[in-house]
């Protein structure tokens, strides 16, 4: 028979018991978000957006991380983002603090899409690999919302990718860019078997 002081005892522990499992579940569910990229391929290449630093970071142009069991395939891409200049503002997208909107992918799609707000705008980015095109490639678009009248509004990028090679790393030395007479510019290297071909896609 269990008189009332040992009853009593046993009852805590269980009771205490409880309590720590429960705190233990609270330490488990206050977890942190530990990666923060969002990635899209079309089956040739594959690109990383950063949400960390908001701009595109990465462009593998071979699906697989080697090409065979002695080449690992470089990203070649440093950076590529947006900028806007409107009522004469001028900044560059990544480097303003406002916080996301939404980030993540159109539904039931590849294709990374961001939408944030400065001010007296509204920007949503589509960033991705196409399908359709059986080549290396990424498509970037920006769409802007004005939220006040605006007189004159641009659109600019900037694409930093790395096409030289030297002591078997991406390089940005002996690279040259040539305008084309089908409205795009071409990037190349003497020492790279890659070639980037820039091509405005303008809606009005």
């Amino acid at each position: 028979m269990i008189d009332n002081s040992v009853s009593w005892i046993i009852q805590n522990k269980v009771l205490w018991w409880a309590l720590l499992f429960s705190l233990n579940i609270k330490e488990v569910l206050s977890m942190e978000k530990t990666y923060n990229y969002l990635t899209s391929a079309n089956g040739y290449s594959a690109i990383v957006y950063d949400d960390v630093l908001r701009r595109t970071k990465m462009f593998f142009p071979h699906i697989y991380r080697n090409i065979n069991k002695d080449k690992e395939v470089k990203n070649i891409l440093y950076d590529t983002y947006f900028g806007v200049r409107y009522n004469n503002k001028s900044f560059w997208l990544p480097e303003k603090d406002e916080s996301y909107d939404y980030i993540g992918y159109l539904k039931k799609t590849g294709i990374i899409n961001i939408k944030r707000r400065f001010d007296d705008i509204e920007t949503e980015e589509y960033i991705f690999s196409p399908m359709s095109l059986d080549k290396s490639s990424m498509i970037m678009i920006i769409k802007i919302k004005a939220l006040i009248d605006i007189n004159e509004l641009s659109v600019f990028s900037i694409h930093n990718f790395y096409l030289g090679f030297e002591n078997n790393n991406v390089s940005f030395k002996k690279e040259r860019i040539v305008y084309n007479e089908s409205d795009a510019f071409i990037e190349s290297s003497e020492n790279s078997p890659y070639v980037v071909l820039y091509k405005p896609l303008v809606d009005n």
